[in-house]
């Protein structure tokens, strides 16, 4: 794999989801843990969307400059000259210009003459700002069409950008646009990959497009966005994680179970059981099962042991008992009475399950209700 960058999309991909909602404030507060985490850049809405987005630019840049924040701030913009202008107001790190080329009107050659007047106009005003030209739809639309457009633009930009708006890219789609496009551009023309989970892949896209190489890849805190939302940053970083972990370093993964719970508390929502690393269940797993890749230590959590089950066995009962009430000497046979019991009880009160898995002391009490 080689270098790469992440890029949050939470307070623009994410904005998008119909369920979130941040005020500035929690716009501030996830951008300082998002730099905490390491993130390279945080992808912004446009500012030329409304007044109350352009002001919360301004707010966010001055939150950058007055806590010497490193993360990087992006403005995702329409290819349109009113954009650029408002954009280039708000001091940035950078701008994405964003061009859907199955949806114009326009020729291929109309929309480079368009494009090239655009980003010329960028670099005069602003050297040395970070410019990103990214076409929608990208695994949709010709790759020549692709090749034809960044070859005439690659001077005037600092990488191209390549979507899958839909979310209906496979493994070969990526790999073949991602060669045309090496083969057509100059070698050092970095490359940002944004991928949809319509499909359920965007952590895996995500993935090949890096081994590919992509440079840059979007994503967001619980993989929030339009519709299934896009790549998820606990994913990606799990899926990074069990291949190339070294390249992980560069990150604080002591931060990431804080992200998802900032998020997931904004949303009023809980983390789903099966999220990745730091999802409720991430580490539970039985008394004689080894069947763990991702070391929780390295995230600041840990393991965790899944006792009570409908289907538990006499060792796993017995385990419990030897670690929690170690002074009590009970019978092979009486354990295993015991161990039908308490499955007994789990089908008749499912709420039963979460207590005695989550909660050693009402676990004790318990049992010693049974054992007294």
């Amino acid at each position: 794999m080689k270098r790469y960058y992440i890029i949050d999309s939470t307070l623009r991909e994410g904005q998008q989801n119909s369920i979130c909602n941040f005020t500035l404030n929690q716009k501030q507060d996830f951008l300082i843990l998002l730099d905490k985490f390491g993130i390279e850049y945080a992808e912004l809405i446009n500012p030329n969307s409304s007044d109350i987005a352009f002001k919360e630019y301004k707010s966010l840049v001055q939150l950058k400059k007055d806590l010497g924040l490193g993360i990087k701030l992006i403005a995702h913009i329409r290819n349109h000259t009113s954009d650029i202008e408002k954009a280039l107001q708000c001091n940035i790190d950078g701008i994405i210009l964003s061009s859907h080329l199955n949806c114009n009107n326009k020729s291929i050659d109309e929309i480079i003459q368009h494009s090239v007047k655009n980003l010329d106009y960028i670099k005069k005003i602003n050297p040395d700002i970070e410019i990103i030209f990214s076409t929608e739809d990208s695994f949709r639309t010709d790759p020549n069409i692709l090749c034809k457009l960044f070859l005439a633009i690659e001077d005037y930009v600092d990488r191209i950008g390549i979507t899958d708006t839909v979310g209906i890219a496979t493994h070969y789609d990526i790999e073949d646009t991602l060669d045309i496009i090496q083969n057509t551009t100059r070698s050092e023309l970095d490359i940002e990959c944004h991928f949809h989970n319509d499909s359920s892949c965007a952590v895996s896209n995500a993935y090949i497009a890096l081994l590919n190489g992509c440079t840059h890849i979007n994503t967001c805190v619980l993989g929030i966005g339009e519709r299934n939302g896009i790549t998820d940053l606990s994913g990606l970083i799990s899926r990074i994680y069990t291949t190339y972990p070294n390249t992980l370093k560069k990150y604080n993964l002591y931060i990431l179970k804080t992200l998802d719970v900032f998020v997931s508390t904004v949303l009023g929502i809980n983390l789903p059981i099966n999220n990745c690393i730091t999802g409720p269940c991430s580490f539970y797993q039985g008394v004689l099962s080894t069947c763990i890749v991702i070391k929780p230590e390295d995230f600041g959590l840990s393991e965790k042991i899944f006792i009570f089950s409908h289907i538990m066995d006499y060792n796993s009962l017995k385990f419990f008992l030897q670690n929690n009430l170690s002074n009590i000497r009970l019978s092979d046979d009486y354990v295993e009475k015991l161990c039908d019991t308490i499955k007994m009880d789990l089908v008749q009160d499912n709420s039963l399950l979460y207590k005695l898995n989550n909660d050693p002391e009402y676990a004790k009490s318990y049992i010693l209700k049974y054992i007294s």
